[in-house]
């Protein structure tokens, strides 16, 4: 029996850029994206975004039963002079 993945419960949709490379989105859970040069490096990357963000969710659950708040702080790439 082949080994399920995260890939195997939601559905990701793959589309070519004009550019070339490609572009895989999970329809289901909103901000669940990936790029790749290949059909291939999208799929790969998109199932990395998707478990991290099931287990970002995952901690979020787990703390709003415990009565307490996640949160995830995203820093201003201008704040951090990463802008070019």
């Amino acid at each position: 029996m082949a080994k399920q993945t995260v890939l195997d419960k939601y559905k990701v949709e793959i589309t070519q850029q004009p550019d070339g490379s490609y572009l895989a989105v999970c329809p289901d859970l909103s901000g669940v994206y990936a790029e790749g040069k290949t059909y291939l490096d999208a799929v790969l990357n998109v199932e990395d975004v998707l478990r991290i963000s099931l287990g970002l969710l995952g901690k979020s659950q787990s703390l709003a039963k415990a009565g307490r708040k996640f949160s995830l702080e995203i820093p201003n790439p201008l704040q951090l002079g990463l802008t070019s």
